[in-house]
């Protein structure tokens, strides 16, 4: 009777698994991070079925090259003290394209504290990096831009304080966060804020 439940609760967390927004993973912790486990989610993710992924891949093979260094040196830090991480970065695809991926794991030891197994959930957040990239990219942009501006919004000025002040109210503006504008009157306040709420 112990066996049927056994078995009927390992079918049920494979279903769970595989229903999972992303790739649940188990890898040794070996030189490539070969992988031992991948639920049904590395099809969309990577689009390799888990069967391959297990039989032909590692991990280690998948991250684009330059996170490879980053991502080595956050799983060397690991201990039993601090066993959970989180990592951003690219993998390579099997058609040859890139990915953005948010891996979140947990390091499992042996007894005597060697670092055996490394188990996670890989999702995908291309979409929200690639919007994410263009943002900062904007913001350079913008800031480089501004050098040659005499205007932002209604603000009017090409001395180096008001470029200054142009820096602070793009720097405002990318924050969630409430601004309080203070000086004399006549001075620009309403100006500032109507600059801070449109960007």
């Amino acid at each position: 009777m112990d066996q049927d439940m056994d078995q009927k609760s390992n079918i049920d967390l494979a279903a769970l698994m595989d229903n999972l927004p992303g790739m649940a993973f188990r890898c040794l912790n070996d030189t490539d991070l070969t992988i031992q486990y991948a639920s049904r989610g590395s099809l969309q993710i990577l689009g390799y079925e888990p069967e391959t992924l297990i039989r032909n891949k590692a991990f280690r093979k998948m991250v684009h090259l330059d996170d490879m260094e980053r991502n080595k040196k956050v799983l060397e830090q690991l201990s039993l003290q601090s066993p959970r991480y989180r990592l951003i970065y690219r993998v390579k695809t099997f058609g040859g394209h890139v990915k953005w991926v948010r891996e979140e794991g947990i390091a499992i030891f042996s007894r005597d504290g060697r670092l055996q197994f490394i188990e996670g959930l890989l999702t995908d957040i291309t979409d929200h990096k690639t919007i994410e990239i263009e943002l900062k990219r904007e913001n350079i942009r913008l800031k480089s831009s501004m050098g040659q501006r005499f205007r932002l919004e209604q603000l009017i000025g090409k001395s180096q304080p008001m470029q200054d002040v142009y820096d602070l109210i793009l720097t405002l503006a990318d924050k969630n966060t409430s601004v309080i504008i203070t000086g004399e009157s006549g001075t620009g306040k309403e100006l500032a804020a109507h600059a801070i709420h449109a960007l």
